[in-house]
Order: structure tokens, then C-alpha cells, then sequence
């Protein structure tokens, strides 16, 4: 009896120190640092040291890859669009840190501290919705106060009546278009600020807006805290693990490529699309306007002069372009100031661009 009441009495303490000592969830308590990156994301891809960045991570991927465009869509959430993919490390480098590009490397992502929804700029014009990834070291008021703009050829567009849908990868319009585009678009300016985070967002578009262009419901999302890496969507809520970051000294990748020793960028899709059932590659592209879509179910035949597209004015290198206000104006915008390419522009084809 009294080594039932001694064993009582430590269970009955055991269990008050748990109850004052409650165990905290990783995602919403704990501080970690880059070792999460780099552990996490090892399987999926090569980290390297590449000035001026430090160390970056390669990803395994197949042809066409363009972060924020392959194997993902967006999700209205109360931060603001959301990129949810379906990459399994789909976790990491669209919600923390930034893309780059090289001709010979491919894209890039580099570590940074600070959560957010998709480090992206937005634009609006006359029947489409773009975005671009954020370059290295662009904070959100560079990207909003006309200081900074991201190449042409790294910008995603879509006509404005595919906005919002899961599938929106098979609507993007060829890059080849972009430079016409961009003349006529303008920044949305609508920011999210997390007070729990200390951080601010570039929004997107405002669900209101898209719902009245698209004519559809705009559900939106419920994000939640996830106390390991990955993540995951359960019906209208995306499950994320997204810790604070911190700056610790003495971390770094336990496995470290040599840049040279990097297998180029074509060879390496090749590679990885002999394994795939699947090519992953975001441009599959329905050219046909989506007013004809949702309108003609059999386009008539027409005169040949009548069929022909209009041809686009080419860019002028040596003079900035101006944007001319689209009509009607649906979106607030802002204009931006005129500038020249963004450094380190030897990325995949096109020009840079004055705007």
C-alpha cells in the first residue's frame, strides 16, 4: 500500500510539472535557424557558395521550372495571395528568402529569416495579372516605391478571367509576350502587415476585385501552423510550418558543391525528366483569349486579313518606355519610376527594361 501511495505521489508530481511546463509547438514558439534549410532541403537539391549570395540551393527540378509558376496556384488567404505548391520542400523557398537566376546555373533560392505568403510583386493591366519573384536583397518598399523591377522574362502572366484557379499553370501566357504586356501594366499596391511577425506583404490583387472580374466566388483559405517541416492543404486550410528564423553563426550545409562542379542546367533536366512519369513545366499555353473561350464554342472561319494579330512595337533600348494608363482603370495603381535593368541580368533570354 505505501509503495502504491509513494508511486501516487511522483506520478501526481510528474504530471503537475507537465501541466506548468506545457511542451511548446516548434512552429509557433520556437526560434530555429538555417540549419532547418539546409538539412531539410538537402534531399531535393544541391547547395553551393556562390558570391555575392553565401550559400544557395539548387533545386532538383525538370525543364521550364520558374519559381511561383511550376506545380503550385494561388490561394486567397487573409495575408494575401498565397502560394500553396506541390513540391514536397514547397515549404521553405517560396515563403522564405529569394530567387535568382543564371543562364548556366538556372534559378536559385537564397535564405533569409522572414515568413511570408509569396515573396512576389504583383501588376495589373488591361485583361491580365502578373507576378515576378522578388530579386536578392529587394525588401517590399523597393519593389513598391519604383526603385526596383524584375526582368521581363521573370514575370508570370495570366488573363485576368483565370485568376484564382487551381489549375492556373495551363493558362500562363509565353514569356516571349511579356515585353508588350508590361507597357500597358501597373503595381498593385496593396500591402499586408503581420504585426505578429513584424513583417509586410505585397497583398496581390483584393478577392473583391478578382471575384468581379472572374465572376466566381473567391473562397478563401485558412492558414495553420504546422510543428514540423512540410505542408499540406485539408480542405479550405493550408498547414504550413513556418517558424521565426534566426542569424546563427557557425551554421552551414553539411554537404557543399562546388559551383564548377555543378551539372549545367539543361543537362540536369534532362536527367531529371528520364525519371519523371510527368514533364513538370509550367508553360503550357492556351493562347486562345479567354473572352473566345467562355464565348465561341466554334470559332468561325475568317478572311486571312481579318485573322491576323496585330503586331507589337518594338522595344527601344535606348529610350524608357512609359506606361500609359489602362482604361477602365479596375485596379488601383500607382505609377512607378523609370529604370534600367536589374542587376545581373544574364538571366534566360529577353532585354532589360525601362519602365
Amino acid at each position: 500500500m505505501k509503495k502504491l501511495s509513494k508511486f501516487l505521489l511522483i506520478a501526481a508530481l510528474f504530471l503537475g510539472a507537465i501541466l506548468s511546463n506545457p511542451v511548446r509547438s516548434l512552429a509557433q514558439d520556437e526560434v530555429v535557424d538555417y540549419q532547418v534549410f539546409y538539412d531539410n532541403l538537402a534531399p531535393y537539391g544541391s547547395w553551393v557558395n556562390m558570391d555575392p549570395y553565401g550559400s544557395v540551393w539548387i533545386p532538383n527540378v525538370g525543364a521550364g521550372f520558374a519559381p511561383y509558376a511550376s506545380n503550385g496556384y494561388w490561394a486567397n488567404t487573409d495575408y494575401g495571395w498565397t502560394w500553396v505548391s506541390d513540391f514536397d520542400w514547397g515549404w521553405a523557398p517560396f515563403h522564405y528568402g529569394r530567387w535568382e537566376h543564371k543562364r548556366d546555373v538556372g534559378w536559385f533560392w537564397i535564405p533569409d529569416y522572414t515568413w511570408g505568403p509569396a515573396w512576389v510583386e504583383w501588376d495589373y493591366g488591361p485583361g491580365y495579372y502578373g507576378w515576378a519573384p522578388l530579386g536578392f536583397g529587394i525588401t517590399v518598399d523597393m519593389a513598391l516605391g519604383g526603385g526596383w523591377h524584375a526582368h521581363d522574362r521573370r514575370w508570370c502572366f495570366v488573363e485576368e478571367g483565370y485568376m484564382g484557379r487551381r489549375n492556373i499553370g495551363s493558362y500562363y501566357i509565353p514569356r516571349e509576350r511579356n515585353t508588350g504586356i508590361l507597357v500597358n501594366m501597373h503595381p498593385i499596391t496593396e500591402r499586408y502587415n503581420d504585426n505578429n511577425r513584424h513583417a509586410v506583404y505585397i497583398a496581390g490583387p483584393k478577392r473583391e476585385d478578382v471575384a468581379r472580374i472572374t465572376h466566381r466566388e473567391i473562397k478563401p483559405y485558412t492558414i495553420a501552423e504546422r510543428p514540423t517541416p512540410g505542408h499540406g492543404v485539408t480542405g479550405r486550410t493550408i498547414n504550413l510550418y513556418r517558424p521565426p528564423v534566426q542569424n546563427k553563426p557557425g551554421v552551414a550545409p553539411k554537404q557543399v558543391q562546388d559551383i564548377h562542379n555543378i551539372t549545367p542546367v539543361q543537362q540536369r533536366n534532362d536527367d531529371y525528366r528520364k525519371t519523371q512519369p510527368v514533364e513538370i513545366h509550367p508553360q503550357i499555353i492556351n493562347t486562345q483569349p479567354h473572352s473566345v473561350r467562355m464565348q465561341q464554342a466554334q470559332p468561325q472561319q475568317q478572311p486571312q486579313q481579318q485573322r491576323q494579330q496585330p503586331q507589337q512595337q518594338p522595344r527601344q533600348q535606348s529610350q524608357p518606355q512609359q506606361r500609359s494608363q489602362p482604361a477602365p482603370q479596375r485596379q488601383q495603381a500607382a505609377p512607378r519610376m523609370q529604370q534600367s535593368a536589374p542587376q545581373g541580368n544574364n538571366n534566360s533570354g529577353g532585354g532589360g527594361r525601362h519602365r
